[in-house]
């Protein structure tokens, strides 16, 4: 049985974005998926961009967001692109606040027998640092403490910064799910996470199951690097540029440029004109086949007048 290429479409409101893919079958069989978008939710921590196997995810406002430059909710945190995206729900798998939710015709992820990070707890294991913290002015940006998921936020302002340590912004580090929002938001790129673990329940025995674990083996660095010594290179012959000599561009007689003067006169003073609105307007939307008759027609009816 043949298929047709998918319909692609995508709805928003203030609330969500709703990516549709609808493939068409010769059998009238239809078989759709819908991936959503809720923008409220999003923290723009990047690790669906992390996971997404065709760089369909680029990220959105963050730092603005964080800065308060932007209210939250009111701005998507990422962007999709819908020409790239497969639908293949890896970003709502592993998304840990549950913005993005796929389905297929209206099952979705939980409904179906694929792998699931273990949100219940932190799925996530590594450390988390600050540097340079000569940049850092917690007075007057927070930027890391208002995009923290964590309730309350694993960052705080000590209030012995000036009587002990000295530092200016400290996390804790054993309430942070490593989820990266801060190093995002962060402006002045002063925090760092590095994953070293990630949990989630047993892959089944599927023909993709190696491309499940690749994609989560990207959260901590670890997914498969390409095998370049199997391609082959070649050197591409190298053609020698022809420098053709320059046109020389005849001169225009004395005569036809001042006929040509005054047929673009005649156009301009015509296009000025009441009559000239509608063919203005044709011009204007690129139907210059229309705009063109319209102009002989008023030109001929304007002869016809005078004579």
């Amino acid at each position: 049985m043949g298929t047709d290429s998918p319909e692609i479409d995508m709805d928003v409101t203030e609330e969500e974005m709703e990516y549709k893919w609808k493939h068409l079958r010769t059998d009238d069989k239809k078989k759709t998926k819908n991936l959503e978008l809720k923008i409220e939710k999003c923290i723009g921590c990047e690790l669906c961009k992390i996971v997404c196997p065709v760089d369909a995810i680029e990220m959105g406002p963050v730092v603005e967001v964080a800065t308060g430059e932007f209210e939250r909710g009111t701005v998507p945190l990422i962007m999709i692109d819908q020409d790239k995206c497969v639908f293949c729900g890896l970003c709502a798998i592993i998304c840990p606040e549950d913005a993005l939710e796929c389905k297929f015709d209206e099952e979705t992820i939980d409904d179906l027998d694929y792998p699931k990070v273990m949100k219940d707890s932190k799925f996530l294991e590594g450390t988390i640092a600050v540097y340079n913290l000569e940049k850092c002015d917690p007075s007057a940006c927070k930027a890391c403490i208002n995009i923290c998921p964590v309730d309350e936020s694993c960052w705080y302002i000590p209030k012995d910064i000036e009587e002990k340590t000295g530092d200016k912004i400290r996390v804790r580090e054993e309430d942070c799910t490593f989820c990266g929002a801060c190093v995002n938001a962060c402006p002045e790129k002063l925090i760092e996470v590095k994953r070293t673990k990630v949990k989630y329940t047993e892959i089944p025995d599927v023909p993709w199951m190696n491309a499940w674990k690749e994609a989560f083996e990207k959260l901590i660095g670890k997914a498969k690097e390409i095998d370049l010594s199997r391609i082959i290179e070649y050197e591409k012959e190298e053609k020698p540029l022809v420098k053709k000599p320059p046109e020389e561009i005849p001169e225009i007689p004395k005569e036809c440029k001042k006929l040509l003067k005054e047929k673009i006169e005649e156009i301009e003073k015509h296009l000025q004109s009441r009559k000239g609105i509608k063919i203005r307007h044709l011009t204007e939307k690129g139907d210059t086949e229309k705009a063109l008759n319209s102009f002989l027609r008023s030109k001929k009816k304007l002869k016809n007048e005078k004579d």
